[in-house]
């Protein structure tokens, strides 16, 4: 990893580090869900050193933290994220969602970089990493076996997600679309990772976590509650 990359690495770790702090103190409830009695600093210092390890794997695949001058085309890729936060802003209003589905404001400011930083490194970069090992050993990883890689690890986070269900009945239409929109949100971000590197995949998550689950979370409480 080059020393522009750690540095990229080791500024959003430290913020993420941070932001875990904060919240830890603030609100220690809203990490028992996940990690129950686990102290949430140390279980995220290990997850930002699994993760600087993984990058630095994925490198002989041809991951990046970030490729140099790609900054302001990967800004088109963000787009995506308001039009997947959109759609489900629509499906919210036509379905109800449970009202618990979001963390409050301010506390969504602080929680969702935190676990979605999580969620890319167990989600995204753990998975990749392995299949990509095996897949080495039996097969030449061109473009079209990447691909299917990388569609075979976007199904993680939507089957997990599922998997937990919600706190009250929803229609199942809308459950099949939440697990496409995962899906889609996966692949998207997977891709930008092949093509931009980390830090551009992360921001996409940023991006639609800030549209649906920190602007919209807080508007939907008035307005569908």
């Amino acid at each position: 990893m080059s020393e522009s990359s750690r540095f990229v690495y080791l500024v959003t770790s430290a913020t993420i580090l941070l932001a875990t702090g904060v919240l830890y103190a603030l609100k220690p409830m809203l990490f028992r869900y996940f990690l129950g009695t686990l102290n949430p600093i140390l279980i995220v210092s290990i997850i930002v050193i699994l993760g600087f390890l993984l990058l630095d794997g994925l490198k002989q695949f041809g991951f990046l933290v970030y490729r140099s001058g790609a900054f302001f085309e990967s800004l088109k890729v963000m787009s995506l994220s308001l039009v997947l936060s959109l759609i489900m802003v629509i499906l919210d209003i036509t379905a109800k969602l449970p009202e618990d589905i979001n963390v409050v404001f301010p506390f969504s400011t602080l929680y969702y970089p935190v676990f979605g930083f999580i969620v890319e490194i167990l989600f995204h970069l753990m998975p990749l990493f392995l299949i990509l090992l095996v897949v080495k050993r039996v097969s030449v990883i061109d473009e079209r076996v990447m691909f299917g890689c990388l569609v075979l690890v976007s199904f993680l986070e939507p089957f997990f997600q599922l998997g937990l269900g919600f706190s009250s009945q929803i229609p199942l239409w809308a459950t099949v679309y939440v697990g496409l929109n995962i899906f889609l949100i996966n692949i998207i971000q997977l891709c930008t990772f092949r093509r931009f590197g980390f830090a551009p995949m992360f921001t996409f998550r940023l991006f639609y976590y800030l549209f649906w689950h920190i602007i919209w979370g807080s508007i939907r409480l008035g307005y569908l509650f």
